[in-house]
């Protein structure tokens, strides 16, 4: 008779199921996030050990969409795991997620039987005890906000919260739905994207509840194919409103703003251009982002202003008030004529400054030299159509970063503002080779982007520079020439310095 098999013992798991945690933790954290999923079906032993491997499942991201490999459209991956299996996997391993980013949870996520609202509540109770980061890109919450804000107002320990909706979704600071946030009072950075969804927003007197924050950022979407700025359609307007009481954010560093008109509530913040007081007032702003942003507290209609109407904006002259402050000044589609610039000349401590517009209205006869009075800046960048490099920055000594791109540039003038580059940036402009110039920065430069120089070729001569240069790493020129010297030479380069990662 065959020996019966009742009670006999479990054959022993083989070398694999004798890894001290350390290295199983290792190795998981080498391994994607989806074998991650699957890492703990392969026996008891890895389940328990998983289960201490709190570097593994620091950060966690739930995506049930993903590119496909023979087309550009965006398909549900199967293989992501069932709300019940989701719900099983934060059940024991939710006590070590730090940062978790949440992705594309909409109505179609649903119909396929990915995870949901419901379900989403449930993740968020699981990693309550020890989230600091979370980030909601593309998912639906209007549902989330009103069956679940006491799920949001649980993760005490939150210090970083992101919102970025969907383009017809809208959320605004000053609605009940949005009051949760206020409860969170170690939140650190805030970041909302919103869709055109309405036109009344605001930042509300009960932001002042949040003590620590230090980055704000706030953000319009337009939905694809309509125009950005706070004028997308004629006759309608997207205006913030800026509340007074917003200067006790005493800690307050970093205020990011995008195609919003910001309106202050002091009926004497009459004069347009100006920067509500509010924010004049910050005590620590040291980095200030405008993108597409009207300035003034009562604005008309756009057939009476037609530069705004067109999304032409004014560099503040309020600006000047946060000379002792600001380090960073990022001006994004803002127009930079020679009486607007000369604010600039008051912000001797700043170390960044973009200025970059599309309507590119400064030509390089017009910079005036009130930029050469900025000898402290680090990172630069101008693009507003130059056919020549301002003279007022030839001077310049510190910098480390230049971005010239978007120009009109053929070469670049010598000067002592280019010893010291670590990256620099020409992309988009009217190159046909390389610049000589470049070479006083051979013992310093990392990364040289010319992509875009359709006209650009490289030559031996090109190659003989680039060869002393001791630093570099990165050389991209996708888009140049496409002649067989220039592609005989780049060969010839990654031959002599292996190390290069070569962009064409």
């Amino acid at each position: 008779m065959p020996q019966s098999t009742k009670g006999k013992a479990k054959k022993p798991p083989g070398p694999w199921g004798d890894l001290q945690p350390d290295v199983l933790e290792n190795v998981a954290s080498l391994l994607s996030q989806r074998d991650r999923f699957k890492l703990n079906l392969v026996c008891a032993g890895w389940r328990d050990g998983l289960a201490n491997a709190g570097a593994a499942w620091a950060e966690v991201t739930v995506d049930p969409r993903r590119k496909a490999s023979t087309s550009r459209r965006i398909r549900f991956n199967k293989q992501l795991p069932t709300p019940e299996a989701m719900d099983a996997w934060f059940q024991r391993y939710g006590r070590h997620v730090r940062q978790l980013h949440l992705r594309h949870l909409d109505a179609a996520a649903q119909q396929e039987g990915c995870v949901g609202v419901a379900e989403v509540a449930a993740l968020l109770r699981a990693v309550a005890g020890g989230l600091r980061q979370l980030c909601f890109h593309q998912c639906t919450m209007q549902a989330l906000l009103a069956q679940h804000a006491a799920d949001l107002r649980g993760l005490l320990r939150l210090t970083s919260l992101h919102f970025q909706l969907p383009p017809g979704e809208g959320l605004s600071l000053g609605t009940p739905e949005a009051a949760f946030i206020t409860c969170l009072t170690g939140l650190q950075d805030l970041g909302l994207a919103t869709g055109y969804g309405g036109q009344a927003h605001a930042l509300p007197a009960s932001l002042a509840a949040l003590p620590s924050l230090r980055s704000l950022q706030l953000a319009r979407l337009a939905p694809p194919g309509e125009p950005a700025g706070v004028w997308a359609t004629p006759g309608s307007l997207f205006c913030m409103r800026v509340a007074s009481c917003l200067a006790s954010l005493t800690a307050l560093e970093s205020l990011a703003i995008r195609d919003f008109f910001l309106q202050g509530e002091e009926r004497q913040e009459a004069p347009a251009s100006w920067l509500p007081r509010a924010l004049l007032e910050l005590p620590r702003l040291s980095s200030l982002h405008l993108s597409d942003v009207g300035l003034g507290r009562a604005p008309p209609p756009p057939r009476m202003h037609p530069t705004l109407a067109t999304g032409i904006y004014p560099l503040p002259p309020g600006l000047a008030a946060l000379a002792g402050r600001l380090r960073e000044v990022v001006l994004l589609e803002h127009t930079c004529a020679p009486d607007e610039l000369a604010v600039l000349s008051t912000l001797t401590g700043l170390t960044g400054l973009c200025l970059s517009s599309k309507h590119r209205r400064v030509v390089a006869s017009t910079v005036p030299d009130s930029l050469s009075h900025l000898t402290g800046l680090a990172h630069l960048r101008i693009s507003h159509g130059l056919t020549q490099v301002p003279p007022c920055i030839t001077g310049l000594t510190c910098l480390t970063y230049l971005d010239l791109s978007w120009n009109k540039l053929r070469s670049l003038k010598p000067g002592p503002y280019l010893k010291r580059l670590v990256a620099v940036n020409l992309r988009a402009n009217a190159f046909t080779h390389f610049p000589q110039q470049l070479r006083v920065a051979r013992h310093t430069a990392q990364e040289l982007q010319l992509p875009q120089n359709d006209s650009m070729e490289i030559s031996e001569r090109d190659v003989e520079q680039l060869l002393t240069f001791e630093q570099l790493r990165v050389l991209v020129l996708f888009g140049a020439c496409e002649e067989k010297g220039t592609r005989r030479n780049l060969a010839a380069l990654q031959k002599a310095m292996p190390w290069l990662l070569i962009d064409v």
